[in-house]
C-alpha cells in the first residue's frame, strides 16, 4: 500500500460580475482571454472540409469550422516547415500556394509573406520580421472556399514563414474560420493599448484554435523522402484479440518508391517481441498510400500496455515514432458524460443516468446561480471558450451545440462503453475527522490494480494520469435531477508514483462541509485523468454518496458579507494593487485565467498592497478573499483587471 497525499479541500463561494453572453450565438467567455483583446468569437458550422488535391498540405487546423473569428484587423499564421518532419536534419518547404476557409463570401483582403524575427512580447517570443522577396502585398478577394493565393515570386524552399492578412477595417460581422488546436501558431495584431500593440496568438489570448490556413506544396528532406501520416491499430482491444494494423504514407520525392514498414510490438510483460513487415510499393510521386497490412498481431491473454516502434527498412537507423496502446480488460469504471451549460438558459435535454454512465454539470459562466470557480478550472483544463460543450470520458468532445441525447452524443457513449481500465477495483470512505469539529470529514479513497502489467508513467507513453476529486451537488432541472460541480477536493493532482501490477495507493483528503446544504444530497466524484495535451482520457471513474448525517452546514444562517474594494481596478500593472475588507483578518489569493495560484497572503488586517510584480502579463486574474465572522468563514473572489 503506497501513501498517496494529504490535499485539502478549498472552498469557493458565488460570484457575479461577467457580462452575459447569447447561449445560440455561443460568444466567446470574456475572461478567458486578456482583457484588452479585441478577439470575438462565436459557433463555428461543424462542417468538415476535404482535400482533394494530391498535393501536399501542411496545417495545424484539422479542416473543420469550429469556430468563426472576428475583431482584429490583422491577423497572420506562423509555418514553422524546418521544425515540423522529425526525420530530416533540416526540412525545407517548397511553396506552391496557400488555402484559406473562409464562411463569408467575397471576403476581400491583403496579404503577404513574411520572414521571422525573435524578441517580441507575445509571450512565445516571435513574430512577423519583414516582408520576404517576392512575398509583397497583394489584394485578393476569397470568393471560392478554400480559396487559393499564390506567391510565385518566392524565393523556395522555405523554413519558416509567416502569411499576414490585412483587412481595410476590423472585421465587424465579418469572420475568418478556425479549427480545435492549440492556437499557438495563429496570431492577431493587437491594438488595443496605443503605443504597446504587439502581436498576440490564440493560445495566450485564451482560445484553443487555428485559423484554416493551409500551406500547399511539398517537402525537402535530407533523410527519406517517405512519410508516415497515420498508423493505427483498432480501437479497445481486449487480451486475446487479432488486428490488422493500417498505414497512410506519403511520397515526397519526384519518383515512385518502394519500402517496407517494419511494426514491432513488444508489451510491458516483455512476453511480445513480434515485428510486422508491412509492404508499400511502388509510391507514385506527390501522392499517399493507404494500406490494411496483410499480417496481423495477436496479444497475449494478460491484461497490458503494448509499445509499437515504427520504421522504414531502408532506413534502419531512423525511429519514425514509438507509440503505446492499451490492451486492458477491467470494466468497474463508470463513465462521465460532462455537460458545460448555461443554468439560466435551462437544463432540458439530459438523458437519464444509468448504473455505468452518469451525466455531470458545470456552470462556468459566473452570471449563472450554480456558477463557481471550480467549474471555471474544469472549463479551462479543456481549453474552452464558448459555450454550450459537451466531453465523454475526457476525449470525446463537441465543440458546438449539441443536443444531449442525440444520435451522436449516444453513439460516443456506446463507444466509451466499449473502453476498459487498468484498476480493478476502487473503495471511498467518509469519517468524522474530529468529533470536536464535525464539519471536517475525512475521505479515504482506495485504488487497486490487480492484474494489468503498465509501462513506467509518463508522457511519452500515453499514461500519465492526475487524480480529481470533485464533490457534487444534487439540483433539480426541468429534465430531472442532476448533480453539479459544488467545488474540488483534489484537482489535477500527480501520483507520486506508479499504480503497475499489483500495486494500490490510498488517498486520504479532507472536506469542509459548512457551505454545503443539509437539505440536499451530495455525491463524490473520483477520476484518474490524462492531462489535455496528452488527448484527456480519463482512464477510470468512481463515485461514492456523501452521507447526510455527516453533513454539518450552516447554509440556512444568513451572514452578512464583507465590503472587498479593490483599487485602481484595471490595474496598469505599476506600484501596487491596494485591497481592502470590511471583516478582518482576511487571506488573500490569487488566481490566473487557468486557475493557477500565482499569489496568497494570510491573516491581512483591513489595508492590504500587492505587487505589480506578481502580475506576469497582461489579463484577466481572480482575487479570492477569506474572512471570519463570529466563527464562521465567508469566501468571495472579485475579477482583476491588469494591464501592462
Amino acid at each position: 500500500m503506497r501513501n498517496f497525499l494529504a490535499y485539502p479541500s478549498f472552498i469557493m463561494g458565488k460570484r457575479n460580475f461577467l457580462a452575459d453572453f447569447s447561449c445560440i450565438l455561443l460568444l466567446m467567455l470574456p475572461f478567458f482571454c486578456s482583457a484588452v483583446s479585441p478577439l470575438q468569437v462565436v459557433a463555428g458550422s461543424g462542417v468538415n472540409d476535404t482535400e482533394e488535391s494530391k498535393l501536399y498540405h501542411f496545417r495545424y487546423h484539422n479542416l473543420a469550422d469550429d469556430y468563426h473569428l472576428s475583431g482584429p484587423k490583422t491577423w497572420a499564421v506562423r509555418f514553422n516547415f524546418q521544425g515540423a518532419y522529425p526525420l530530416a536534419d533540416s526540412a525545407s518547404f517548397a511553396l506552391h500556394s496557400f488555402k484559406i476557409y473562409s464562411p463569408y463570401p467575397n471576403l476581400e483582403m491583403r496579404v503577404s509573406l513574411w520572414s521571422e524575427q525573435y524578441g517580441g512580447n507575445n509571450e512565445l517570443n516571435y513574430f512577423p520580421g519583414a516582408i520576404m522577396p517576392g512575398g509583397d502585398w497583394q489584394t485578393v478577394t476569397l470568393s471560392e472556399n478554400p480559396a487559393v493565393i499564390t506567391f510565385p515570386a518566392v524565393q523556395n524552399p522555405l523554413r519558416i514563414a509567416w502569411l499576414v492578412m490585412d483587412f481595410t477595417l476590423p472585421l465587424g460581422d465579418k469572420y475568418l474560420s478556425a479549427s480545435v488546436g492549440t492556437g499557438k501558431n495563429s496570431f492577431y495584431y493587437n491594438t488595443e493599448v496605443q503605443g504597446s500593440e504587439y502581436w498576440q496568438s490564440l493560445f495566450t489570448a485564451g482560445f484553443g484554435c487555428e485559423l484554416r490556413v493551409s500551406a500547399v506544396g511539398d517537402f525537402n528532406l535530407s533523410n527519406t523522402n517517405l512519410e508516415l501520416l497515420s498508423f493505427s491499430l483498432p480501437e479497445n482491444i481486449l487480451p486475446g484479440s487479432t488486428v490488422y494494423p493500417s498505414v497512410t504514407v506519403y511520397n515526397h520525392s519526384s519518383y515512385s518508391l518502394s519500402d517496407t514498414l517494419e511494426v514491432n510490438f513488444t508489451d510491458a510483460l516483455q512476453e511480445l517481441n513480434q515485428t510486422l513487415q508491412i509492404p508499400l510499393l511502388n509510391i507514385t510521386p506527390r501522392d499517399s498510400l493507404w494500406v490494411v497490412s496483410s499480417e496481423s498481431i495477436s496479444f497475449g491473454r494478460n491484461p497490458t500496455q503494448i509499445k509499437v516502434t515504427l520504421a522504414f527498412k531502408n532506413h534502419p537507423g531512423i525511429i519514425l515514432a514509438a507509440r503505446y496502446y492499451n490492451v486492458f480488460q477491467d470494466t468497474g469504471s463508470c463513465h462521465l458524460v460532462e455537460y458545460f451549460r448555461r443554468y439560466a438558459f435551462g437544463i432540458n435535454d439530459l438523458p437519464p443516468e444509468t448504473a455505468d454512465v452518469h451525466h455531470l454539470l458545470y456552470f462556468p459562466n459566473q452570471t449563472d446561480e450554480l456558477s463557481n470557480l471550480s467549474a471555471v478550472q474544469r472549463f479551462n483544463y479543456y481549453q474552452f471558450n464558448s459555450l454550450p460543450q459537451t466531453v465523454i470520458d475526457g476525449y470525446k468532445r463537441f465543440y458546438r451545440q449539441v443536443v444531449a441525447n442525440s444520435e451522436q452524443v449516444l453513439a460516443a457513449i456506446f463507444a466509451a462503453q466499449q473502453k476498459r481500465s487498468f484498476i480493478s477495483r476502487s473503495n471511498c470512505r467518509v469519517s468524522i475527522l474530529d468529533p470536536e469539529t464535525p464539519e471536517n470529514l475525512l475521505v479515504s479513497i482506495d485504488l487497486h490494480n490487480d492484474r494489468t502489467s503498465l509501462f513506467e508513467w509518463s508522457s511519452s507513453s500515453a499514461l500519465n494520469p492526475k487524480f480529481y476529486v470533485g464533490v457534487f451537488e444534487s439540483n433539480q432541472f426541468a429534465g430531472g435531477e442532476y448533480f453539479s460541480l459544488k467545488k474540488w477536493l483534489a484537482f489535477d493532482v500527480p501520483f507520486s508514483g506508479t499504480l503497475n501490477i499489483g500495486d494500490s495507493v490510498a488517498v486520504e483528503l479532507i472536506i469542509n462541509t459548512t457551505e454545503l446544504d443539509s437539505l440536499k444530497s451530495y455525491r463524490l466524484y473520483y477520476w484518474l485523468q490524462n492531462p489535455f495535451n496528452s488527448g484527456g482520457t480519463i482512464y477510470y471513474a468512481q463515485w461514492a454518496e456523501l452521507p447526510l448525517n455527516l453533513v454539518v452546514s450552516n447554509a440556512d444562517e444568513v451572514l452578512p458579507q464583507p465590503v472587498i474594494a479593490i483599487y485602481p481596478n484595471p490595474f496598469k500593472g505599476k506600484g501596487m494593487l491596494n485591497i481592502s475588507s470590511s471583516f478582518y483578518p482576511a487571506s488573500y489569493t490569487v488566481y490566473n485565467i487557468k486557475g493557477q495560484k500565482v499569489f496568497s497572503i494570510g491573516n491581512s488586517f483591513k489595508e492590504t498592497a500587492i505587487p505589480a510584480e506578481i502580475f506576469p502579463s497582461t489579463g484577466i486574474y481572480f482575487l479570492r478573499c477569506e474572512t471570519s465572522n463570529g466563527g464562521r468563514v465567508t469566501q468571495q473572489t472579485r475579477k482583476i483587471t491588469v494591464i501592462k
